[in-house]
C-alpha cells in the first residue's frame, strides 16, 4: 500500500527501505515479481535498500555493497558475483552456489 501511496505523487525517484523484509518467502518471492514487472513497466528509478544478498541480484540493476557508513562496492549484480573485494566474495560465499552455477548463470541468480 505504501509504494502505491508513493507512486501516486509520480516522484522521479523512489526509495524503498527493506519493503519485503517482514513477508513469508513465498509472498516476498511473489511480491519481488510483481515489483520487478511494475518497476519494468514505469522506468522509474528505484534506490533499494535490503541486508538479503539474493534479493539485491534479482532486483538491482546496479548493487551497492557498503559497510561502516562507506561504500565497498558499485557495479551491476553479474560484477558483484566476479567481484574479487573481501565482503562481496564472503557474501556470495552465502548464496552457497557452485563455480559451475556462477560462471554459467552470467550473474542471472
Amino acid at each position: 500500500m505504501g509504494v502505491a501511496r508513493a507512486l501516486a505523487a509520480d516522484p522521479p525517484l523512489l526509495l524503498l527501505d527493506e519493503p519485503f523484509g517482514a513477508l513469508d518467502p513465498l509472498t516476498r518471492a511473489s511480491l519481488q515479481r510483481e515489483f520487478a514487472a511494475l518497476q519494468s513497466r514505469l522506468g522509474k528509478t528505484v534506490i533499494f535498500v535490503t541486508h538479503d544478498v539474493r534479493e539485491a541480484l534479482l532486483l538491482g540493476t546496479r548493487v551497492a555493497l557498503m559497510s561502516a557508513g562507506r561504500v565497498l562496492l558499485l557495479d551491476t549484480p553479474r560484477a558483484f558475483l566476479r567481484s574479487e573485494e573481501p565482503r562481496a566474495r564472503a557474501y556470495r560465499e552465502t548464496l552457497q552456489l557452485p563455480d559451475e552455477v556462477l560462471s554459467a548463470s552470467g550473474g542471472d541468480v
